[in-house]
Parts: structure tokens; sequence; C-alpha cells
């Protein structure tokens, strides 16, 4: 269906063919009739296809919204699972220092041996700690980079669907006038 300016661009297009019916010949009203009836045509098809297009790229938006949905849910759970390996290995070290400091106290064991033992577990536990804290800056900046592909690629093919252009009412009056004048003079 027509929106309400193109129906009045056909009624007066249509009106002003019929009042110059008696006064052109019949040629020249049957083809600007026949404009007038290829330009209602070509209008509701272009209205078809913005419509299709529009709907194509709802979906897709929504296609990537669901892939970074699920790309966030992703990296939180690695982001978890890292957390989790951090809080492993810290109690894992304070096991192994107690455990030292414990038995060194039951054997009467003091000084640089005690001491170098638990500056090497500290150690093994900081170097684990760093290790896991890079793991999850590069896993947030390669989530970054992916959503922003997923971006990306949604929005190439949301540029597939371009609205198509809607033909002009002042281009069918021009047809119409040129057509009158050429048949007519």
């Amino acid at each position: 269906m027509c929106d309400p300016i193109t129906l009045s661009a056909i009624g007066s297009a249509a009106s002003s063919v019929a009042t110059a019916v008696g006064t052109m010949s019949a040629g020249t009203a049957l083809s600007i009739g026949t404009s007038v009836a290829k330009f209602a045509a070509d209008d509701q098809l272009a209205r078809e296809t913005n419509k299709r297009n529009a709907a194509q790229q709802l979906q897709i938006g929504v296609a990537r919204d669901d892939k970074i949905s699920q790309q966030k849910l992703s990296q939180s759970q690695q982001e978890a699972k890292l957390a989790q390996q951090k809080i492993d290995n810290d109690i894992t070290a304070l096991e192994q220092a107690s455990t030292s400091a414990l038995s060194a106290g039951e054997s009467n064991v003091a000084g640089r041996v005690v001491n170098a033992v638990m500056a090497k577990n500290e150690r093994d536990r900081l170097t684990t700690n760093n290790t896991i804290d890079a793991d999850l800056q590069t896993l947030a900046l390669q989530g970054t980079l992916d959503r922003k592909g997923i971006d990306a690629e949604a929005l190439s093919m949301i540029n597939q669907y371009q609205p198509v252009r809607r033909p002009s009412v002042l281009g069918l009056g021009l047809e119409a006038g040129t057509t009158y004048y050429d048949r007519e003079t």
C-alpha cells in the first residue's frame, strides 16, 4: 500500500490525465497512464524491498548481539577458571609454607636452609600468580578483539541490505509532462 503522499501524487496525475483526456490523444493518455501505473508498481516494489531489508538488518543485529553475549559468557567462565587457579595456587603455597615451617620446627632446624625453602615456595607462588594475571589480561584483550570482529562482520552483512531508493513523484510529473508535450505539440 502506498503512503498518502504517493497516493495524492498518483491521484493528481490521474486527475490531470483525466482532465486532459479531452484535449489529448488516446495514445498520449495511454502513455501517461502507463507511466503512472509503472510508478505505482515501482514504488510498491521499493517499499517491499526496504521492508525485507530492514527485517534482515534486524535479524543480523540480533544475531550479532547473541554472538557477543555468548563470547562474553565464555570469557567470564575462563576468567573464573583462572581466578580459581590463582586461589588454588595460593592455598597450595600456604600449605607448603606451613608444612615446611612445621617440619623445620619439629627437627630443630633453623636458619638459611629454612629461609631458602620458604623463599622458593613464595617465588613459585608469585611466578604462577603473575602468569595467571598475564593470562587474564590476554584473555580480556582477546575478548575485546573478538567482540570487535563480531561487530565488524555484522556491519558488513548489514551493509548488504541498504534501503532502495523509491521512485520520485517529481520524476513522474516530469515524465507525464514531457510525454504530453512531445505528443501533443
